[in-house]
């Protein structure tokens, strides 16, 4: 995906969204760190969220963002710009690769994580691509990156199976023959 800062997947349930992350993650030649948060309808706080975000990606790189994990514990009025600052500059000078995967952003419906996670898009940092799953449009402003170039969408359409794939797939990986 060269040249692209966020990848979307959007499309209904059973549509192999998070089966398609983890076999293009397993199959990676280069092996970015992965940063994977699976959200439920408990990380609508906003605290909550951004937590999860930093301690991802201190799991993958101890202590990257420790600047961040410390604002956090003093943060007031959910002011998280400053966390988001100190997080994209962490990021940036360790020069490692970094993939983070908001999965199953559908259950995020807080404007305050929206703006944060705009705020993350609209200040790209090289070593970071942000993948979004999600089974509806997310609430993000999307139009800069995509006009840019700089967004790639997957959709309903590209992960259907054509009918060619089908009778391939379960010729190869069943006992039925088609």
């Amino acid at each position: 995906t060269p040249g692209k800062r966020v990848i979307l997947i959007q499309a209904p349930a059973g549509f192999g969204k998070t089966t398609l992350l983890s076999s293009w993650i397993f199959n990676k030649k280069i092996r970015p760190h992965t940063c994977w948060i699976s959200h439920d309808k408990r990380d609508n706080d906003p605290l909550t969220f951004w937590s999860y975000v930093v301690e991802a990606f201190n799991h993958r790189l101890p202590e990257i963002c420790n600047k961040s994990a410390l604002l956090l514990q003093s943060i007031k009025n959910y002011a998280f710009e400053d966390v988001l600052i100190a997080m994209i500059n962490d990021i940036e000078k360790s020069g490692k690769p970094f993939i983070l995967i908001l999965d199953d952003y559908h259950l995020i419906d807080n404007e305050i994580i929206h703006d944060g996670v705009n705020f993350l898009i609209d200040h790209p940092v090289d070593n970071l691509l942000i993948i979004i799953s999600t089974r509806r449009k997310p609430a993000l402003g999307l139009s800069r990156v995509r006009v840019s170039g700089g967004l790639l969408e997957i959709r309903e359409a590209q992960l259907k199976f054509s009918k060619t794939e089908m009778i391939q797939f379960i010729n190869n990986f069943t006992d039925i023959s088609l």
